[in-house]
């Protein structure tokens, strides 16, 4: 967007794999999905429903094992401090 705003006729770009030893597996999580299976916790948590609340503990610790940027989004961002269920969900991740 930048070289069309300058006018520049081309740009240089890089295409190819990241390589690393172990293999990388890195993917973007969006904090909104954490948010909203940190809240579908706290409804089981309300119901009290042990079996969704381990499965989403699962699930999240799951999508975190392979995202940087979503360990960061969760713990800065997704986690409510105020939400003791919130707290146990980190707690198991």
């Amino acid at each position: 967007m930048n070289a069309l705003i300058k006018g520049q006729g081309t740009i240089k770009v890089f295409v190819g794999e990241p390589v690393a030893d172990p293999i990388l597996h890195e993917f973007w999580v969006l904090s909104s999905s954490l948010v909203d299976l940190l809240l579908a916790n706290r409804a089981a948590v309300y119901n009290d429903d042990s079996t969704i609340t381990e499965s989403i503990a699962t699930v999240i610790a799951k999508l975190l094992q392979y995202s940087s940027a979503g360990r960061y989004e969760f713990v800065h961002r997704a986690v409510n401090k105020k939400h003791n269920s919130d707290k146990e969900v980190q707690k198991k991740c």
